[in-house]
């Protein structure tokens, strides 16, 4: 039998050539998929730095909207101080009696309220800083925005910026975010920044409970938040709880808050914010402090004396 001639010229792949094909073809399999793994884990670091760097930049904006339309009468009005008016004896008894009748005002208006200090000599209601240590404000601005065109509400509001602990609920999905992502340690809880505004009724002498809208969440993760005011005496900042009416009107107020990201790191912010009356008043350049993630920048820059700059009193916000 002679062989088919046509089959001596059709050669196979050896046993030898396929394994090392097999071979090749897995390692190129192999370091296509750590590649990727790699860029989707490149990817969700750089989303993760981004979404903390984000939450404090958004809530430090918030807080350059108000205090910036921090408002008081006294930067345009002086207080009215009763004993200035004191009617001498030979006063006429229709001054004499005037006096006792705006004393009695006053008193009646002022004495114990929890909102407004007293009168300026225009008439001008002056709202009080409300201070609950040094992690608790509350004052008045002038940087309300209707959502409404024929809404009854003015262009003022009260704000209120405190610490709030967080929930159950709100711990644990931190908790699981921070497992999720690899953590290790510890997880410590913090509290929640919130804010509260309150557009209705704002010249009221108590504060309606039915007034005051939902808290709104900036910064979770918060393990301290520390306020200081500018004491133009004393030409530095000095602790919030010291603040008094003496040092009215309120010109610049520095927070520092201290955080920790979703990785459980711990962060601290700290910045500057300028009312709109900061121009007759020195206030020193600042600059925000991260102590752990380099890509945590939002926010940084120093704060001029006359308002420019990074701090100044632009931005956009509002109810």
């Amino acid at each position: 039998m002679k062989n088919n001639p046509r089959l001596s010229f059709q050669k196979g792949f050896t046993l030898l050539e396929v394994l090392i094909s097999l071979a090749l073809l897995s390692l190129i399999a192999t370091a296509i998929i750590t590649i990727s793994k790699q860029t989707v884990t490149a990817r969700d670091e750089v989303t993760r730095e981004d979404s903390d760097a984000l939450k404090i930049y958004n809530a430090l904006q918030i807080m350059q909207w108000d205090i910036a339309h921090f408002y008081t009468p006294l930067s345009f009005s002086k207080r009215l101080i009763l004993t200035d008016f004191t009617p001498t004896l030979d006063a006429p008894d229709s001054y004499k009696q005037l006096y006792q009748q705006v004393e009695q005002w006053v008193n009646t208006h002022f004495r114990g309220n929890k909102r407004f200090v007293g009168v300026t000599t225009n008439g001008s209601l002056i709202p009080k800083v409300l201070l609950d240590g040094n992690s608790e404000i509350t004052f008045l601005t002038n940087g309300h925005r209707r959502k409404n065109k024929n809404e009854f509400a003015s262009n003022f509001k009260w704000i209120t910026y405190k610490l709030s602990p967080a929930k159950d609920d709100e711990i644990e999905e931190a908790k699981r975010n921070y497992e999720t992502l690899g953590g290790t340690e510890n997880f410590v809880p913090g509290q929640n920044l919130v804010r509260s505004a309150n557009a209705k009724n704002p010249f009221e002498a108590e504060v309606k409970q039915e007034d005051l809208t939902p808290e709104q969440i900036l910064l979770d993760g918060v393990t301290e938040i520390t306020w200081s005011f500018w004491d133009k005496k004393k030409k530095q900042f000095s602790e919030l709880a010291s603040y008094t009416e003496e040092n009215a009107p309120l010109i610049a107020l520095k927070v520092l808050i201290k955080y920790r990201d979703t990785m459980n790191v711990p962060m601290e912010k700290e910045k500057i914010f300028l009312t709109s009356f900061n121009q007759q008043y020195a206030v020193p350049l600042t600059t925000a402090t991260p102590i752990a993630s380099p890509s945590n920048n939002f926010g940084e820059g120093g704060v001029l004396p006359n308002g420019d700059g990074a701090n100044g009193n632009g931005g956009d916000g509002g109810e």
